[in-house]
């Protein structure tokens, strides 16, 4: 049997999930200001996210509701991005990180409920998804969520250039400028989904050649994410 990419990722994420998991002191978790929860938290999700995108998220569809993946997938890549943007600006402490924190924990919710609702509408009786929509509902719901993790990737960079020129140790530098990588590669990751995206409206944009680069670029936001938090 073959075993695609996105499902050896999901192995090596359970991996270091479940590593990661000895880190966090449960009777003194506040005590850090809850970071190692919240790396944890980062990595459960993003885990969940490679496990609804790979070989195992094909069979839940099979065995339960069609797309329940994607639900599970969707919401949890952004609930990933969040948590690591947040960690972020609480980590550099900019004057207006906790505004910008406030308005991406707003729209995180708002987000997910029309993922929700639009899954609940129109695509827990629709076809699996292939790599370009084949209903404007399916459309929808890759658009918005695509188009809210490209933002918060861009308010992660913008953070981290705001940062880089104050920080002195050359080691945080070199950790700065590999988030500010990862987000990068996370971005373009979304651009080309948004791309894919577009192939319901222009058939061009559905070639087998932007599937294989928006695999390419979710390996490398991956290997990068890994490298950033599990230091």
């Amino acid at each position: 049997m073959n075993v695609s990419g996105e499902t050896w990722l999901c192995f090596v994420g359970w991996a270091f999930t479940l590593t990661r998991l000895q880190s966090v002191h449960w009777k003194s978790v506040w005590d850090d200001g809850g970071t190692a929860l919240n790396i944890w938290l980062m990595m459960f999700f993003f885990t969940v996210t490679l496990t609804s995108l790979g070989d195992v998220g094909s069979l839940l569809d099979i065995h339960t509701i069609n797309n329940l993946s994607k639900l599970l997938a969707y919401p949890s890549i952004l609930i990933t991005i969040y948590l690591a943007t947040r960690e972020s600006l609480n980590a550099i402490k900019t004057s207006s990180s906790r505004q910008i924190v406030r308005w991406l924990s707003t729209s995180l919710a708002v987000v997910n409920i029309a993922l929700l609702v639009i899954y609940a509408l129109f695509l827990w009786r629709a076809p699996e998804f292939t790599s370009v929509p084949r209903s404007l509902a399916e459309a929808m719901f890759r658009f918005v969520a695509f188009y809210f993790g490209g933002v918060m990737c861009v308010v992660e960079v913008r953070a981290y250039l705001a940062y880089f020129p104050m920080e002195k140790s050359s080691i945080l530098r070199l950790r700065a400028s590999m988030v500010i990588l990862c987000a990068v590669s996370s971005f373009s990751f979304f651009l080309v989904r948004i791309a894919q995206v577009a192939g319901y409206f222009w058939p061009i944009l559905g070639s087998p050649a932007l599937n294989a680069l928006s695999v390419m670029l979710l390996v490398l936001s991956s290997l990068l994410y890994f490298a950033v938090f599990l230091n």
